[in-house]
């Protein structure tokens, strides 16, 4: 399996351009495997620090939607982040 950027292996690789809604909901279903539509608490605290870093807000400090971890990872709000 391929390195990222971060030498993690993931499956997950984002050489050189935003990362793809196939990319994205990959990410997003290994966070939220019971496919319940957030993830809150320590699985959430990583993406929702990385979101504010970059000016994105969510609607909760310790919670993330679908939507919103969709809408940030298309932008690669999450490249950087050490999930």
């Amino acid at each position: 399996m391929p390195r990222n950027d971060d030498g993690d292996r993931s499956g997950i690789f984002l050489a050189g351009g935003a990362a793809s809604e196939i990319d994205c909901k990959a990410m997003w279903s290994k966070e939220d495997p019971n496919d319940s539509g957030h993830i809150s608490g320590d699985r959430a605290v990583i993406y929702v620090e990385a979101m504010m870093t970059s000016g994105r807000a969510t609607a909760a400090v310790d919670r993330i939607t679908a939507q919103e971890f969709m809408a940030a990872c298309m932008v690669d709000v999450f490249k950087n982040a050490n999930t």
